[in-house]
């Protein structure tokens, strides 16, 4: 049923697994068995074998008015994220409903009123965002990256070998002009919006737009094109932006700094390079590359891993069509706890102890229809009015693809299962952006959403996870 009647209309293999095993609650021998229920909640008891059609009508009747969570094996506290999920929808449903009112009707006070919110909110922004990720780029005071990996290219063509971080600096390289061009935006739209407001240029119909976007503190149009994917508000957008920029400018640094030290080169050089003091050279750790490393915060998080992937190829010789991650939840630190903290000091990325020789670790991934028990390192249920579940740090190891599936990863329609008292299954948990789960695909065939699938541990047959809808988000929404 599963394979042939729906296979053609559903494409999404995600959905396929949910299917699955929603087909096989129904199409099993248990449920021949005397006494077999299919929900376990209060007010759906056993359906009796030998029903009269008068206890048939008496058992419908008798069901719930309302269907419980527990009815789709979802737990009982997503009743309480959906019911808020819908209060956010049915608001902004208000606000886009809301009559737009012609300047000329409007109160002179009013309107006033909402220029000087606008330009409040704007001075906020801009004060808030640099212009660029690479200060003094394009000064002639500062080397920038792709001068440093032109660099390393001439260093590898002359001692004939290959640099093993030259991968990681093309991704940081590229989600640094991401960012530059999405500052760069934001920056001449607020100016030109303050300069109309303030009556020195004519309001057009995107200054109204901004302007209306930024009274009711939604993302404007024209700043989503050009941004991440993110469902936060305009406010905890901006502020995650600024985490953002920190942690990129804080990375750029570094390699400028290490670079420097590694070639010796200085301002009388055929460049003239950033002007560094000998008490911030001695200071500055002495790390290129983060420890850990924020996934969250990449434009294309799916294209830092692949580095990480061709990294480890290169060093090991592999070809990498035939590596794939292994993952390892780690310890839960103290460091890891306090995620606000942690975002707004992105150096203490960069301090502790090193980091694995192979892989990478990865920090600020939520857990989403699940939480994680630290002391037995698998899934549990979802905690008491904790929506997302944040993670510890977790080593992305490449290793060689196998050519088997991995014990207990039943194929598409096969049959779970339970298991036996101290036995752990593994659970494939796709990793997604944002908690829309949705995206468009990129030229190169890849989601904008979507990341990769993790396997993560359990005691609870993969089917139970698959109901809760247990995915893993980069970010939260507010």
């Amino acid at each position: 049923m599963g394979e042939v009647v729906y296979g053609g209309h559903i494409i999404d293999p995600w959905d396929q697994r949910c299917l699955v095993a929603i087909l096989q609650r129904c199409y099993n021998p248990r449920v021949l068995e005397e006494g077999h229920i299919t929900c376990q909640a209060q007010g759906y008891p056993a359906f009796p074998n030998d029903a009269s059609w008068l206890q048939c009508y008496a058992y419908i009747e008798n069901m719930p008015d309302k269907d419980l969570a527990e009815v789709f094996g979802i737990d009982s506290s997503a009743e309480a994220m959906v019911q808020h999920h819908e209060g956010q929808q049915l608001l902004q449903a208000i606000i886009s409903l809301q009559p737009q009112i012609n300047d000329n009707l409007m109160q002179t006070r009013d309107r006033e009123a909402q220029d000087e919110v606008v330009l409040k909110v704007a001075t906020d922004i801009l004060k808030k965002l640099p212009e660029r990720v690479e200060s003094g780029h394009g000064s002639g005071k500062t080397i920038c990256l792709q001068e440093i990996i032109a660099d390393i290219h001439s260093i590898e063509k002359d001692e004939g070998g290959q640099h093993s971080v030259t991968w990681l600096l093309v991704v940081l390289n590229e989600e640094v002009k991401r960012f530059d061009r999405l500052l760069g935006a934001v920056r001449s739209s607020l100016l030109s919006v303050c300069m109309a407001v303030r009556g020195e240029t004519l309001m057009t119909e995107k200054m109204e737009e901004l302007h209306n976007a930024l009274l009711t503190m939604v993302l404007p149009a024209a700043w989503k094109v050009l941004s991440y994917e993110s469902c936060k508000p305009l406010g905890s957008w901006v502020l995650d932006l600024e985490h953002r920029v920190d942690f990129f400018q804080t990375w750029s640094d570094h390699v400028k700094i290490t670079h420097l030290k590694r070639t010796g080169l200085s301002a009388g050089g055929r460049r003239t390079f950033w002007q560094l003091s000998v008490k911030m050279l001695s200071t500055v750790t002495h790390r290129e590359n983060p420890r850990c490393y924020w996934l969250s915060g990449f434009f294309f998080p799916q294209g830092f891993l692949t580095a990480v992937l061709q990294t480890y190829a290169q060093k090991k010789n592999l070809p990498v069509d035939c590596l794939c991650f292994s993952y390892h939840v780690q310890p839960k630190q103290e460091a890891s706890l306090d995620w606000s903290r942690l975002l707004k000091r992105s150096k203490l990325l960069f301090e502790g102890p090193d980091p694995p020789e192979d892989g990478v670790l990865v920090c600020g991934l939520y857990l989403n229809g699940a939480s994680w028990d630290p002391k037995s390192q698998t899934l549990q249920e979802v905690l008491p009015e904790l929506q997302n579940c944040p993670m510890p740090d977790i080593h992305f190891l490449p290793c060689q693809r196998p050519d088997d599936p991995p014990p207990h990863q039943p194929k598409p329609g096969e049959q779970l299962r339970a298991g036996s008292e101290g036995e752990l299954f593994s659970y494939e948990c796709p990793l997604y952006c944002t908690s829309k789960r949705t995206g468009y695909l990129f030229s190169t065939g890849l989601s904008s959403n979507f990341i990769t699938a993790m396997s993560l541990p359990t005691s609870m047959p993969p089917s139970h996870w698959v109901f809760r809808g247990t995915a893993m988000l980069c970010q939260q929404d507010e």
